[in-house]
């Protein structure tokens, strides 16, 4: 027996562009951040200076990250029933694995969908625009988990240029040639360099672990002030008083020491022993001397 399409309610919502295309970036709620991507900047980044005769809207919940580049934030100002009169009036939509697919699907609105830890297959919209481009992670070869929470998020393996690309031939425009190279794991992530040659007030740096970087300026006093207050990494190339970082590993991150050819052997290992969590580094550059310093 066939499926009948379902029947959709609108409500109207004030939203006066012609062209418009929309996304939506969130995934139940926040509860299953395995289907959250985290590169639709970069994906926005490629097309936007493309669709000058689109305006772009996000819709969603109100705690969904906004997205660079877009005309109209709408995040948590729509019910679902204004949801549907924004997406039945769009050109297309695009975004992860969630109910507004489902809706656009059924309101045969083209889409450009993504799946990481789900399967087109199984998460794949029921009704969709023929049109429709549905682009499902590698996943390294793995299967797909189903999980709510993946490390690494297997959704993160598909390409902004995939995505991108697939947007702009849904929108019959030139594909773009860029290509990711790599993307590590701190891609995206904001990194704050701390010199400590001041002491800095401790509100400031809550909640962004800093690296101090004692490698550019050592001052044991400020580091271990700062330590003292805030969770941070370490990066120095000279030694610290062992004792108090004992007393203040638990706000340690990291502590990443370089090597170089008149690093005492002794602290060495006593850093070893020291329960920190420890990472060594070399900046030398001659294979030769490098092989001499691991030994």
């Amino acid at each position: 027996m066939q499926i009948d399409k379902p029947i959709i309610t609108e409500e109207f919502f004030p939203l006066y562009y012609k062209k418009y295309i929309t996304i939506h970036t969130g995934g139940g709620d926040g509860k299953f951040d395995s289907k959250l991507y985290d590169y639709w900047n970069e994906v926005m980044f490629l097309i936007r200076p493309l669709l000058s005769d689109y305006k772009i809207v996000q819709l969603g919940d109100e705690g969904d990250r906004v997205i660079q580049g877009i005309d109209a934030n709408i995040l948590g100002k729509t019910t679902v029933k204004q949801s549907a009169y924004v997406l039945k009036r769009a050109v297309m939509h695009f975004g992860n694995d969630s109910f507004p697919i489902h809706m656009a699907g059924a309101l045969n609105i083209p889409t450009v969908s993504i799946y990481g830890p789900t399967t087109i297959a199984n998460h794949g919209p029921y009704w969709h625009n023929k049109d429709s481009v549905f682009l499902e992670s590698d996943r390294a070869g793995a299967k797909p988990n189903f999980s709510r929470q993946e490390a690494p998020k297997t959704i993160n393996m598909i390409k902004p240029e995939t995505i991108a690309n697939a947007i702009l031939r849904l929108l019959e425009i030139d594909t773009i040639p860029a290509e990711t190279i790599f993307m590590g794991n701190l891609y995206g992530k904001h990194s704050i360099e701390y010199i400590p040659d001041v002491l800095v007030h401790p509100n400031s740096l809550k909640d962004k672990s800093p690296n101090i970087r004692l490698d550019y300026h050592f001052n044991e006093d400020l580091t271990f002030k700062t330590l003292s207050n805030t969770k941070c990494s370490v990066i120095t190339d000279k030694e610290l008083n062992l004792d108090i970082l004992k007393q203040l590993r638990k706000n340690i991150e990291i502590f990443a020491f370089e090597i170089k050819e008149d690093t005492d052997y002794e602290y060495l290992l006593k850093l070893k022993h020291a329960s920190l969590p420890l990472r060594l580094f070399s900046k030398e550059k001659d294979k030769r001397k490098l092989s001499d310093l691991r030994a």
